[in-house]
C-alpha cells in the first residue's frame, strides 16, 4: 500500500438519498388526495422504509487505497542477497581456517610426542651414565682386590666367617610394652593430680561451699537450650499464642534454685522480695539465670514478678523476650519517667519486664542511692517478687552498693572458668557493702563422665 485517502463521497448513498427525498414528496402528494390506509399511500410508505434501511447500511464517506511496488522491500531484498554472498565467502574462510587448525594440531601432537620421547631418552642416558660410573668403580675395586690377593700385599686373613645370631638381642618388646603401660598409667594419674592441684577453678557445688563458705543454691549444667523460649506449636494458650517456658532439661535445676531461695527466708515469702543476680565477669550467664528464675517465680502463681535489666552497658533481657529496649531503667532513673510507661508485658503470664533503656551509659553516672531506693520501694508494692539483672562486678564499682539495697544477692559462677580466689574477693566486696549474699549458683557445669556414673559414685 503506497497511498490511503479517506473522506471520498459515497455517490451511491447520495443517489439513494435523492430517491428517498422524491418518495417523501410523492407520499406528501398522495396524502393530500388520499388517506393513509389507501393502497398507493401504503406502497409509497413501504418503499420509503426499505430505502431508509438500505441508506442506513451505507457509509457516508469511503476510503481509497492505492497499492504499488515497495522500494523498501526491494532494498532489503538486495541487501539480503549481498549478505548471503558475504556469508558464503566467510563460510569458505571458516572451512579453510578449520583445515589449517587441524594441520597445526597434528604438528603440535607430533612435537609433543617427540618431546616425550626426547625426555625418555635423556633419562635413559642419565641412567646409563650412572651405571657406567658404578660399573667402572666396581671394576677398579675388583682389580685392586685381585692385585692385593695375587701379590699378598695384605697380611689380614679371615679366620672364621661371620654368622647371624639365632635370637635378636634388641629390642625386648614385652619388657618395653610393660614399662610403657606402667609409665603411661601412673604418669597419666600423676599428671591428672598435678593439674588438679594447679587448677583453682570451681568445678562442683561442694568446692563452691568449701572455698567460698556459701551454700550452693543450684548446679546448672551446660546445655545448648539454656534459656526460656517458645515451646512446640502443640502447646498454646487460650489466645492461640505459643507458650514460653524453661527448657525441660534444666527446669528441675531452677525449681531447686527457687525452693532454696524460699527456704533461705525461713519459708516466709514476704521477707525476701527483691533478688539481685550478679557475677564476677561478663559472660557467666547472669541474664539467663535471672530470666529463668523470674519465669519460675511467675509460674508459681503467688503474684506478679518483675524482671529488671540493670546491665545498661550490655543489655540482653529485651532480646530474649523480643521486646523494645526503650524506655527503660535509664529513662526512669535519669529523666524521672514513671514505671507504667517503661514496664512491659512478657509472653509469660504474670511476668513483666523493665529493660535497661536505649542509652548505653555507665550505671554509676545516673546512680543515686535515695532515688534507686525509692524506685525499689515503688516496685515492691505491685509485684510479689523483683529480680534484678546486675552488671558484672568487674565492669563497674557501683554493683556492691546496688546489691546492698536488695533483699538478697545470688552469685553466678561459671564452672571451670575463674579461680576461686577471684570469686572470694567479689564476695568480700559484697559483704563489705553489707549485701545479704544468699548463695552461689554454679552455672554451665560440665560432666566429663555420664550422669549415671556420677550418681553411682
Amino acid at each position: 500500500m503506497t497511498q490511503k485517502t479517506t473522506g471520498f463521497p459515497n455517490y451511491g448513498a447520495d443517489a439513494m438519498r435523492e430517491e428517498l427525498f422524491k418518495l417523501h414528496l410523492e407520499e406528501l402528494r398522495l396524502l393530500t388526495n388520499f388517506n393513509e390506509e389507501s393502497r398507493m399511500a401504503e406502497a409509497v410508505h413501504q418503499e420509503i422504509v426499505e430505502a431508509q434501511a438500505i441508506l442506513d447500511k451505507e457509509e457516508a464517506t469511503r476510503t481509497q487505497v492505492t497499492r504499488g511496488l515497495s522500494k523498501t522491500h526491494e532494498q532489503l531484498q538486495l541487501a539480503f542477497l549481498n549478505e548471503q554472498a558475504t556469508l558464503s565467502s566467510l563460510q569458505a574462510k571458516v572451512e579453510a581456517q578449520k583445515k589449517e587448525f587441524a594441520d597445526a594440531r597434528t604438528q603440535l601432537k607430533t612435537l609433543n610426542d617427540a618431546e616425550v620421547k626426547m625426555t625418555r631418552l635423556t633419562r635413559e642416558v642419565s641412567i646409563q651414565e650412572a651405571n657406567y660410573r658404578k660399573y667402572s668403580e666396581n671394576l677398579e675395586q675388583a682389580r685392586i682386590d685381585h692385585a692385593l690377593e695375587t701379590d699378598r700385599i695384605s697380611n689380614i686373613s679371615v679366620v672364621q666367617a661371620a654368622t647371624f645370631p639365632i635370637k635378636a638381642v634388641r629390642p625386648r618388646k614385652l619388657l618395653n610394652l610393660a614399662l610403657g603401660l606402667f609409665l603411661g598409667i601412673f604418669g597419666a594419674i600423676g599428671l591428672a593430680f598435678f593439674s588438679e592441684y594447679l587448677d583453682h577453678s570451681i568445678k562442683t557445688p561442694e568446692e563452691a561451699e568449701e572455698r567460698l563458705q556459701l551454700p550452693a543454691l543450684a548446679s546448672i549444667p551446660r546445655v545448648r537450650a539454656n534459656r526460656i523460649s517458645p515451646m512446640s506449636k502443640r502447646r498454646q494458650d487460650k489466645t492461640g499464642d505459643r507458650i514460653w517456658d524453661i527448657p525441660a532439661r534444666i527446669r528441675q535445676y531452677y525449681e531447686v534454685l527457687g525452693e532454696q531461695l524460699l527456704l533461705s527466708s525461713n519459708g516466709s515469702t514476704e521477707k525476701l522480695r527483691v533478688f539481685a543476680v550478679v557475677s564476677c565477669h561478663r559472660g557467666e550467664g547472669v541474664s539467663t539465670v535471672a530470666t529463668n528464675l523470674s519465669t519460675w517465680l511467675a509460674q508459681r502463681g503467688k503474684g506478679d514478678v518483675l524482671l529488671v535489666d540493670a546491665n545498661t552497658a550490655h543489655p540482653s533481657v529485651h532480646r530474649i523476650f523480643k521486646r523494645k529496649l526503650s524506655p527503660g531503667l535509664v529513662d526512669v532513673l535519669e529523666n524521672g519517667q514513671s514505671n507504667g510507661d517503661a514496664i512491659l508485658d512478657s509472653p509469660v503470664q504474670k511476668l513483666h519486664i523493665l529493660s535497661a533503656g536505649n542509652a548505653k551509659v555507665n550505671l554509676s553516672q545516673i546512680f543515686d542511692s535515695d532515688r534507686f531506693t525509692k524506685q525499689l520501694d515503688s516496685m515492691k508494692k505491685p509485684y510479689h517478687f523483683v529480680v534484678i539483672d546486675l552488671p558484672a562486678v568487674s565492669q563497674t564499682s557501683i554493683v556492691p552498693r546496688l546489691a546492698s539495697l536488695c533483699d538478697g544477692v545470688i552469685i553466678v559462677v561459671e564452672a571451670e572458668r575463674l579461680r576461686w580466689e577471684v570469686v572470694q574477693r567479689m564476695k568480700e566486696r559484697l559483704v563489705k557493702a553489707q549485701a545479704d549474699v544468699l548463695g552461689v549458683v554454679l552455672n554451665k557445669r560440665r560432666f566429663p563422665i555420664p550422669s549415671w556414673l556420677y550418681r553411682t559414685l
